[in-house]
């Protein structure tokens, strides 16, 4: 998804509820992975205040420990050779903005690959508050929005999921079918 030629990685994926962000970060995972790159997942709920560089550095240590299984230290790690992935950021919200901008100061100083996702309403709403306290997300990342399906086209798409492999679907008992794709 990203190259790794880039001198830094910094995104924003924002999207309503449902919209496809986790998973997402599933394949930015897989694909930095894929780069020799250690993907590390944190959910927004997680932070808990982690502001200062120590905690941050801390939480990204402990979610390393648990994520992978290998004997490399976390300290040996190159930091360009890091994707910090941070889901539903938008639950880190309950902190002051000034604190939020502070911890995503702290983090781009030390770590150049972050992605970040989260609720795109939050988010706007934080981004326009009292300006000396407004959250400036949109000066740090660029950002991707999410377009939701809606119900019509979510509703072909689990019919012609369910359909994959059926030869015809004369013989698909519709009230099977139904409970299959609602």
């Amino acid at each position: 998804m990203f190259s790794s030629e880039d001198a830094t990685n910094k995104v924003a994926l924002i999207g309503g509820s449902v919209s496809g962000k986790s998973t997402c970060c599933k394949y930015i995972i897989k694909d930095a992975f894929n780069k020799n790159f250690f993907p590390i997942l944190l959910k927004g709920n997680e932070i808990n205040g982690a502001v200062r560089i120590e905690a941050i550095h801390s939480k990204l240590e402990q979610a390393y420990l648990r994520q992978f299984d290998t004997n490399i230290p976390f300290e040996d790690i190159d930091k360009n050779h890091i994707y910090v992935i941070i889901d539903d950021f938008h639950l880190l919200l309950g902190a002051k903005n000034n604190i939020i901008n502070r911890f995503l100061k702290n983090l781009e100083n030390v770590y150049c690959n972050i992605i970040i996702t989260g609720d795109e309403s939050a988010l706007f709403r934080s981004s326009f508050k009292d300006k000396s306290d407004r959250l400036n997300i949109f000066d740090y990342f660029t950002i991707f929005r999410i377009l939701e399906l809606g119900p019509k086209l979510r509703y072909e798409l689990i019919e012609n999921w369910y359909k994959i492999g059926i030869i015809s679907t004369n013989y698909i008992d519709k009230i099977d079918h139904y409970f299959k794709t609602d």
